[in-house]
């Protein structure tokens, strides 16, 4: 008798996809309305919460496909006949290459609004107190000339 895989190889790209998904949503949530002042905050904030809700359906699809996957495969593999165990995976499967079409829908749209409002993602406004400390460091440098 064959032995089967421990681990799916689209489970192994489902969870790499979530970590790069969930590290873009990180930059998302760092990126400072302060530094867009053309951007009213109203406006920041709605684009935002769209861009977050984006990553947030991408993440949670990998997760459900492999949680789902793992949970179908090892918990029916000895219950069901080979060809449902194949049906329900493949749903499985399909499922999760929707929710990512989905999530990437949702994603363009909001990455064609904020190229149109001007916002970076990752952009934080950097502190007067960061400024005035470069500004110290300058005219340091430009007296000692």
């Amino acid at each position: 008798m064959k032995s089967l895989p421990l681990l799916d190889p689209t489970d192994i790209l489902a969870i790499v996809l979530m970590a790069i998904f969930s590290m873009r949503r990180a930059e998302i949530r760092m990126t400072d309305a302060r530094a867009f002042p053309n951007v009213p905050p109203p406006v920041f904030e709605a684009w935002k919460r769209r861009a977050l809700g984006a990553k947030s359906v991408s993440i949670n699809a990998c997760f459900a496909k492999f949680a789902l996957n793992s949970a179908w495969y090892f918990g029916f593999r000895t219950r069901v006949p080979p060809l449902v165990l194949v049906r329900g995976g493949l749903l499985v499967f399909f499922g999760w290459i929707v929710a990512l079409l989905v999530a990437w829908l949702l994603s363009s749209r909001a990455a064609e609004e904020a190229r149109r409002l001007g916002i970076v993602v990752g952009r934080k406004l950097v502190e007067a107190a960061d400024a005035a400390s470069a500004e110290s460091t300058s005219e340091s440098g430009a007296s000692s000339r």
